[in-house]
């Protein structure tokens, strides 16, 4: 095969060592290279057991086992994924197992859903290969180690990810510690620009904060600032707002009983911007229902529509009601609106990705602040500046006061300008996420797919 690899993919395919790992920006290639790899290793140590990891079962069989098979399909490798071989095999199930003609065999397991020990429990295997380890616990790792004892392979552990601050494992591990025997290759989305989509860096560029900007796609290690999560100041981001009632009125709550939070905002999708006019706040005893009259009392006669959400929690029915806190949020709206419209979507976003959104609008790469606050909003300006992270890069929740507010802000701003897995995962905002690699394989040297299944 004739393949036009970068520097850094180069570097990381034709390392030996016995664990490498390809740390770099969005749409560098890591996923396309890590495959590549584990389909190469697969011919050249025939026999072999080897082991493919992602965080999450859509990730695992949307993204890599599809880049994996074309890999295979265009080396011509006949395989059978799910099912048994025509020749023999080492499992009598053949679920998440792909058997490649050879006789090498590939375990496709996710971290998050089946747990690290029961992924590789009982087995030795020859090699294995970690996407986007960073969101994988640090025990993945050393489990790995411990299982890296087959007879065939290579016994390497191969890793692909974009870098996640200082704070997590991979940093710890990898770079500011490593053993001597083991590999950072380094590489940036730019690397992998020839075999982009037009626009894809820029729409990047336009979308993330400063900060996100430098890890995502320079895929740099930031310096956390300071441990506060958010880079608020100040005297950027307070400015008396001006609501525009021909706009619909926006409205999120972190639910609590004490307290329930909620946050009043309007946006411009044309400029990507966000003001917050007014918080609301229920000290004690609050109820779904008290906090959406509050909030009707103080805007229904002026604004003809309203956007609402609450926390993932509100979607949880409880024993004391048949109506969860959403059913319950849009039951009241549409009695005290004339038109409303329910925000919440029907996945979890990851912590990360709600502060990641907020801290793009508040620092973007490209121009002045798209998130402003007006001095009233006294509650979460005290969120803005004193939530912070704790030594395990998680919000440190020991103020029972704080980052209620900050949360019901991160709710709305991900959901209308997400950034992270959300965004790429459903191609949200733009549609970020794009094919790694996305030219056809015979563009890319590879004859045209052939044989596989």
């Amino acid at each position: 095969m004739n393949l036009t690899l970068s520097e850094s993919q180069k570097e990381f395919l034709l390392s030996n060592l016995p664990v490498v790992a390809f740390l770099s920006g969005l749409g560098s290639g890591k996923t396309w290279i890590g495959t590549l790899w584990s389909a190469i290793t697969s011919v050249t140590n025939k026999g072999s057991l080897g082991l493919i990891g992602a965080n999450t079962p859509s990730q695992l069989h949307a993204v890599v086992v599809p880049s994996l098979k074309l890999h295979l399909e265009s080396m011509g490798l006949p395989y059978y994924l799910g099912e048994a071989p025509p020749w023999p095999s080492r499992f009598e199930s053949h679920s998440n197992v792909l058997s490649i003609a050879g006789g090498t065999q590939i375990l496709l397991r996710s971290m998050f859903e089946s747990g690290i020990d029961r992924a590789v429990r009982g087995i030795e295997i020859d090699w294995a290969y970690l996407d986007e380890a960073r969101d994988m616990e640090e025990v993945v790792l050393d489990v790995m180690l411990g299982r890296m004892r087959g007879k065939v392979g290579p016994r390497q552990i191969k890793i692909t990810s974009t870098p996640n601050g200082k704070r997590g494992w991979l940093y710890k591990r990898m770079v500011a510690s490593p053993r001597e025997d083991w590999q950072v290759v380094r590489g940036s989305t730019y690397d992998n620009e020839e075999n982009l989509p037009p626009g894809y860096i820029k729409n990047l560029v336009s979308t993330y904060g400063q900060q996100q900007l430098n890890q995502e796609v320079l895929g740099n290690w930031i310096e956390d600032q300071q441990g506060r999560a958010f880079v608020f100041d100040r005297t950027r981001h307070l400015k008396q707002g001006i609501m525009d009632v021909r706009k619909p009125l926006l409205f999120a709550m972190d639910l609590n009983v004490a307290p329930l939070c909620g946050v009043i905002a309007q946006h411009d999708p044309a400029t990507r911007s966000m003001h917050v006019f007014h918080e609301v706040i229920i000290r004690d005893n609050a109820q779904t229902r008290v906090a959406c009259e509050l909030v009707a009392n103080r805007y229904a006669n002026r604004f003809l529509e309203i956007w609402h959400m609450c926390d993932e929690a509100g979607s949880a029915r409880s024993t004391r009601t048949l109506e969860s806190d959403v059913q319950i949020m849009d039951g009241s709206m549409r009695k005290l609106f004339k038109r409303s419209r329910s925000l919440n979507g029907v996945s979890k976003p990851r912590v990360v990705d709600r502060y990641n959104s907020v801290n793009a609008l508040l620092d973007p790469a490209e121009g002045p602040p798209r998130l402003t606050f007006d001095t009233s909003c006294k509650e979460l300006i005290i969120d803005l500046e004193e939530v912070s992270w704790d030594d395990y890069g998680k919000i440190d929740k020991s103020d029972p006061k704080r980052t209620h507010m900050g949360d019901a802000l991160g709710y709305l701003v991900h959901r209308l300008f997400p950034v992270g897995s959300e965004a790429q995962a459903f191609g949200l905002n733009g549609s970020l996420e794009c094919p790694v690699q996305a030219k056809p394989p015979q563009e890319r040297g590879f004859p045209a797919p052939v044989g596989g299944r």
